[in-house]
This record gives structure tokens, C-alpha cells and sequence, in this order.
């Protein structure tokens, strides 16, 4: 049997699958409403082991303006949709426009088992979680008798009925790898009705194997568990190393996105190099700093794209991104943590075209606030060519004050510059 060609696993990748899917005249559509189209296509997600990754895509897909299912597993040893933040996640998916599903696992129940009434029961409870309700599911690697028994569920379509999983033409990208080539088929034109699942956790802006992808998701959740023991273990820092655990908690912040007013602080994304190119391209913008201006938007692509597959564990990078058109104007840093001295710096870049209207000190206090609170600091300082009244005024307005003896010579591009450190102290809480 001939080698199915591999789509990349990359959100450009699944970016140019769906713009595929528009130039050849597929609809978007879910379970409940494919029947009048003359050529629908379903998306379907099965969330099997990350909710944040699950939400990523769903970002993704309501930016492009797609509509998708996301199916939730209510019993697995990855996650917990009760907690929290997981299932404020499954409510964001809802509110882009997405349908929530109950992925369901036959393997964890003992014996014989009606099987419907079983999912109806687990439906019912997602339904009662999120306050939203449940209408279809999808098994998690189902038996051969459950893809051959066509349950009928009251009230729910199931993913794999005989209309649904033979009367569609169904694609998977079941253990990273793709069964059929999907842009064949699409650019093929001969399929009027497609059925596509994809899985949100093999996906990534720079492409990352079965294997790299497996070992990051061990590796995170280490420090995911280990966020959990600082949240429930009061001086947790004074029970186990103090660096392991800021590494941890900056493991966990470094996928979050954080809003204010006007803006929202989210992770870099290959897509961005076009906005960033803009503010690297000018001279003022790198004045201070040891980089030259950006020649060419390739520059700021790989740049991006260095830090997206190699993010170095004690620093906090988010882009700063207009939260009424989307756009980045800049980013924002958080890096030198000292776990000792629970300190750390912060740094920050912005496009001119955006100065003076206060968006860097709203996306500063935010990030200052992360540092204080979540990552447990006591200092936050910010280093400053004595020439960048700029940088100088907004580290003030964030209330640092030039710390006494801070003053020290760096060399910026060759040349020996005169840097003021600026610090803001947390008091007694």
C-alpha cells in the first residue's frame, strides 16, 4: 500500500487546509445542520489529552471563520474538565461559535454495558457543567462493536453512525498520521461531503514529531502538576527547590493569554512576523538594543519561530495583540528570574506607530501583575539606556524608581552605553 502524503501538522498547515476547503466550495457545518447543504463539511476534534491545545485550534478556526465540534472526554487520566480553568476553556470554545461533544470511552466500564444510556448519563453531566447543551458524541478508539452497533442516542447524533461515518467521506489524523490524503481529496472535487477529524494535540506553529510532541507533553505535565502542589501546599518553595518551582509556574503561564482593556498578552504565532516586521524594521525601535533592524518580514518569521521551538525555560515572552482588530503592536518580556532572590526583569518593544496612547503601560502593569502574584516575585526591575526617556517614563508610571547603585556599563552594538536600573519593590502583604 502506497504512503499517504503527509499534511504538515502546523496551524499554517491546517490555515491553508481550510482555506482549501473555501476555494472548493465546502460548507462549514456541524451535526445538526449539514443536511441542506449540497457540500458540507464536518471538523471534528477529539480532545484527548490537552484543553489548552484544543483551545488554540479553536481560536484559530473562529479567526478563519469556521465552525467545528470539540469533543470532551469525561473520564480520562489527562484532564479534568470540572477544574476551573478547563472548563472556562470549554465555554470559550463555545462562545467562538463551536459545538461541544461528549467524547465517550467504552473502556472504562467494567462488564456489560448499555452503552447509549451510558453516554446519555455522561452527556447529561457535560451538559450540567457548562450550561450548554450536549447534542452530539464521538467514541474514543472505539471497539469494532461499537463502530458496528449504530447506536442511537436520544437527542444526540453519533459521530460514527452508518450516515455520518460511511455516507461522508471520513479523513483522520489518528497517531499524527493521516489515513488519506486530505488536499487531495479536497482539490479532487469528487467528495460532495466530507468528514474530518483532527486532533488538536499534534498540532503546533513549528512542526514537532510523534515523539518531540509525546516527550513536551510529559514534560509539561510535570511542571502542570507541579503548579497544582503550589496552589495546594502552602511554602511549597521551602519543601523543594525554589528554581524548579518558578521553572514550573512559568511552564504553565507560557501558553495563557491575558487581557486588559485593550489588549490581550498571548503567545507569539509564525503569523505575527508580517505586524512585527513593521515596529523591527525601524531604526528606533532596536536604538537600545543589541539587534539590528529587520531587513526583510523573513527575518522576524524566524525569529519567532527560534523562539517558538527552542522557549527558554525561565523566560515569559507574550505578544501584545489589539484586542479590537487583533494586531500585534509589540511584545513584552519577563526573564533572569532568581528564585533566591524571587526577582526578575522585564523588557519591552513597541511598534512607534502605537506610542502615546498608554498600551504599553496597560500591557506592562499586566505583565508586572503576573510576576507579583502568579510567579510569587517580590522584585521586578527594569535595565535602561540613560538616552530612552521613553522607556524611562513608562517604567515610572508603572511606579519603579531608579534603584540606588543600579547604574552599569553594556555594550549596545559595539558601543559602551551608560544603563539605569529601575525597580519596583512588592511591600509587606
Amino acid at each position: 500500500m502506497a504512503t499517504c502524503q503527509q499534511m504538515p501538522f502546523t496551524y499554517e498547515a491546517y490555515r491553508d487546509l481550510l482555506a482549501l476547503l473555501k476555494k472548493h466550495g465546502y460548507e462549514f457545518k456541524g451535526y445538526d445542520d449539514h443536511e441542506a447543504s449540497r457540500r458540507p463539511v464536518i471538523l471534528r476534534h477529539d480532545i484527548d489529552f490537552d484543553i489548552g491545545k484544543a483551545l488554540a485550534m479553536a481560536e484559530l478556526e473562529a479567526d478563519e471563520g469556521v465552525r467545528s465540534t470539540y469533543f470532551v472526554l469525561l473520564r480520562t487520566d489527562f484532564y479534568n474538565p470540572f477544574e476551573l480553568r478547563s472548563a472556562k476553556r470549554l465555554r470559550r470554545m463555545a462562545a467562538l461559535g463551536h459545538g461541544v461533544g461528549l467524547h465517550f470511552d467504552e473502556t472504562q466500564y467494567e462488564g456489560a454495558v448499555d452503552a447509549p444510556a451510558a453516554i446519555r448519563r455522561e452527556a447529561d453531566v457535560l451538559e450540567g457543567l457548562l450550561g450548554l447543551p450536549v447534542e452530539c458524541v464521538s467514541m474514543h478508539r472505539p471497539s469494532k462493536a461499537a463502530l458496528e452497533a449504530d447506536w442511537s442516542i436520544p437527542g444526540m447524533a453519533n459521530s460514527y453512525s452508518k450516515e455520518l461515518f460511511e455516507g461522508f467521506e471520513y479523513v483522520s489524523d489518528s497517531r499524527r498520521r493521516w489515513r488519506k490524503p486530505v488536499r487531495e481529496i479536497v482539490q479532487g472535487g469528487g467528495c460532495s461531503r466530507l468528514h474530518i477529524l483532527t486532533h488538536p494535540f499534534w498540532y503546533n506553529e513549528t512542526e514537532a514529531s510523534l515523539g518531540e510532541s509525546l516527550a513536551r507533553f510529559a514534560g509539561k505535565a510535570s511542571a502542570d502538576r507541579m503548579s497544582s502542589l503550589d496552589r495546594n501546599f502552602t511554602d511549597l518553595d521551602e519543601a523543594i527547590d525554589p528554581g524548579s518551582l518558578v521553572q514550573a509556574r512559568l511552564a504553565s503561564l507560557r501558553c495563557e493569554r491575558f487581557e486588559t482593556n485593550r489588549l490581550v498578552l498571548r503567545p507569539l504565532r509564525l503569523e505575527d512576523a508580517a505586524d512585527m516586521f513593521e515596529y523591527t524594521s525601524r531604526a528606533e525601535v532596536s536604538r537600545f538594543l543589541n539587534w539590528h533592524p529587520h531587513r526583510e518580514a523573513g527575518e522576524a518569521r524566524a525569529w519567532i519561530a527560534s523562539k517558538l521551538s527552542r522557549p527558554e525555560p525561565d523566560d515569559l515572552l507574550l505578544g501584545m495583540e489589539l484586542a479590537r482588530d487583533r494586531r500585534l503592536i509589540g511584545t513584552v518580556r519577563a526573564y533572569r528570574f532568581d528564585a533566591l532572590e524571587r526577582s526578575c526583569e522585564i523588557s519591552y518593544a513597541l511598534n512607534p506607530d502605537f506610542q502615546g496612547c498608554g498600551y504599553m503601560t496597560e500591557a506592562l502593569q499586566r505583565l508586572v501583575g503576573v510576576c507579583l502574584e502568579e510567579l510569587r516575585m517580590k522584585r521586578v526591575v527594569a535595565c535602561i539606556d540613560e538616552d530612552n526617556a521613553a522607556s524611562e517614563h513608562v517604567a515610572r508610571r508603572l511606579g519603579m524608581a531608579q534603584a540606588e547603585g543600579g547604574d552599569f556599563a553594556a555594550s549596545i552594538k559595539g558601543e559602551s552605553r551608560l544603563q539605569h536600573t529601575f525597580a519596583l519593590e512588592r511591600g509587606p502583604r
